[in-house]
């Protein structure tokens, strides 16, 4: 009988040439053209992850805010919610495999997680040409509170302004001219600071990544891969020490929620 038909994938990213004994094999990878062995000789990590999201090798200006930005963001600490959950999941001598997937499903909801940076892409992307000082001002108006979030991307950590991401963003903005929406948050902050506001997570990778040329599902892609070297390595970490190693909290400390229904 012959063989059933099936549906076929097509990329624009990459392409394989087979070998001459076996079809599945390939004897040459090309991204977007440039053969794999050219680009592991002369290109950086950074380099080759914006050739894929964005079809192109970087300016030299890009590379090296793209790198900065991986850098700066590559451990956001035991409190970052992705990197306590893989820790959590190591200690408690989870499979080792499952450890970055934990944490970077832990990274996915609307309240500094991935979700957040595509509502923080579209915010900036569409008020880009407003006065990012009067916007900070409105916006506090309706949001004194040091616990909530005036704008999407923007707000508090613990009820303060994150002094690491602001350095981080001024790094950023030093590395190249051509940073505006990256220099429109950091107006947005001069004005938010006072009150407790600043950057968040997910507002500096959207503002990187419309400067790097990235679109709203693309910026997401940015953040996930930021986060995952500390991820991976906060929850390997865990894995060497016995689980009474961590002080977990006490049963009354935990507050039940019953499912709707």
């Amino acid at each position: 009988m012959p063989a059933l038909p099936h549906p076929e994938f097509t990329t624009r990213i990459c392409q394989e040439l087979p070998t001459k004994s076996n079809p599945f094999v390939a004897r040459e990878r090309r991204l977007y053209g440039y053969a794999i062995d050219e680009l592991w000789g002369r290109c950086t990590l950074s380099e080759v992850i914006y050739l894929m999201i964005g079809g192109e090798l970087p300016t030299r200006e890009r590379a090296r805010l793209l790198e900065c930005l991986m850098i700066g963001l590559s451990n956001l600490g035991p409190r970052d919610v992705g990197i306590r959950a893989a820790m959590t999941a190591g200690i408690s001598k989870t499979h080792e495999e499952l450890l970055l997937p934990i944490g970077l499903l832990a990274c996915g909801g609307s309240n500094n997680g991935n979700t957040e940076i595509a509502l923080a892409h579209r915010y900036i992307r569409e008020h880009l040409q407003h006065d990012p000082q009067d916007l900070g001002a409105t916006t506090l108006a309706a949001h004194l509170a040091p616990t909530d979030t005036p704008m999407p991307g923007f707000g508090s950590t613990y009820g303060s302004e994150d002094p690491i991401l602001t350095r981080l963003a001024n790094a950023c903005i030093e590395l190249s001219i051509d940073t505006p929406a990256l220099r429109w948050g950091q107006k947005v902050v001069t004005t938010l600071a006072p009150h407790g506001h600043g950057w968040r997570f997910p507002g500096l990778v959207a503002a990187a990544s419309l400067d790097l040329g990235f679109g709203e599902r693309e910026s997401i892609a940015v953040g996930q891969l930021a986060r995952a070297p500390g991820i991976a390595a906060q929850g390997l970490e865990q894995l060497h020490h016995p689980i009474h190693h961590s002080r977990f909290l006490e049963d009354e400390h935990y507050e039940r929620i019953d499912s709707p229904g």
